[in-house]
């Protein structure tokens, strides 16, 4: 009957094919929340090469988008997660993680990387080391950690404190500012004045301009 057939865009199934997709897709990541319960959730192209990579695109994006509106599963941005999933940290996680964010904050715009924050935090066992991974991710998915580069991560706190300082920068001095007047601004060496200045740029904060860098906060 046409109610047992559904449209998946340019493609038809039967509703109780898509049912069965659905289903399948949500079994794959309540496993992952249950293998990984600090992950906000799967990458939504990676539970498609796990349930459907040789299904068509479209019958995925129809058998996720039943699942959603069962209200089973959730999808954020590029992530999918169990519409029941919450990150639930142990005391003993929670000290861990605010550890971690102290050791950040502390560093201040020298951005450092995960492995250097592992290492100003003693970690050498390698469970220790998966379940601090797990927490800068965490971090850096609720924006008290930002990413500069695939390496680099500051603090957010340090951040805003350097977007305060180039307000100042443009009120007294101009709408623009050279490397090295940011180096000398930020305090901080050119090791870490260019990754802070790309990803102002890709922020929209500041335009490169020849030597120097347009403020268009």
């Amino acid at each position: 009957t046409r109610q047992d057939v559904v449209v998946a865009e340019d493609l038809f199934l039967s509703r109780y094919q898509l049912n069965l997709l659905a289903e399948r897709l949500i079994l794959a990541v309540e496993d992952f929340h249950r293998r990984e319960p600090l992950a906000r959730g799967l990458a939504r192209e990676e539970l498609r090469e796990k349930v459907m990579a040789r299904s068509p695109s479209e019958v995925f994006r129809a058998a996720l988008a039943e699942a959603e509106r069962a209200g089973r599963l959730v999808g954020e941005k590029e992530l999918i997660r169990a519409a029941t999933h919450r990150i639930e940290l142990s005391a003993e996680e929670a000290a861990f993680r605010d550890e971690l964010e102290a050791i950040f904050r502390r560093a201040g715009l020298e951005a450092l990387t995960v492995d250097d924050a592992l290492g100003r935090a003693r970690v050498v066992e390698r469970a220790q080391e998966q379940r601090a991974r797990r927490l800068v991710k965490l971090l850096l998915d609720a924006g008290v950690l930002v990413q500069l580069n695939d390496g680099l991560i500051v603090h957010r706190d340090a951040v805003c404190d350097l977007l305060a300082r180039l307000q100042v920068h443009k009120q007294r001095c101009g709408p623009t500012i050279s490397v090295p007047a940011f180096k000398e601004l930020a305090g901080v060496s050119r090791k870490y004045a260019i990754p802070l200045l790309e990803y102002l740029d890709r922020q929209a904060v500041t335009r490169r301009e020849g030597d120097l860098r347009r403020l268009l906060l």
